[in-house]
């Protein structure tokens, strides 16, 4: 699962019901996660806990440095819309298939430089 698919999940969780100042709000079938248990249940579908460990920590420090600022911080700030946290997660994804993308063509770039 790349840093690009949590994103993506983690921005769907949010968009279905986002809360602050706690993970997650259940109020009879609707549920509501904050950010950070966003990204937690869209790395869950990982079996290897090595690895779901290290996606998580990949994508809060890949939002840490989009954002300047802790995620969770930033989530709970006063003022802050279920909207705002959907779109950065949304646009975190684009950035984040982008960079993987500009990555695989200078790798590309690089072999046919070396041929």
């Amino acid at each position: 699962m790349t840093i690009t698919d949590v994103l993506k999940r983690a921005a769907d969780y949010v968009q279905r019901g986002w809360c602050q100042g706690i993970g997650t709000v259940q109020v009879g079938e609707q549920r509501a996660v904050c950010l950070i248990q966003a990204l937690a249940e869209a790395v869950n579908q990982i079996e290897d806990g090595v690895e779901k460990r290290a996606t998580f920590a990949k994508a809060h420090e890949y939002l840490r440095n989009d954002l300047g600022d802790d995620p969770m911080i930033w989530n709970d700030a006063v003022g802050r819309t279920q909207a705002e946290v959907a779109l950065m997660l949304e646009a975190a994804a684009t950035r984040a298939e982008f960079e993987a993308l500009c990555a695989e063509q200078q790798a590309v770039d690089l072999c046919c430089i070396a041929s």
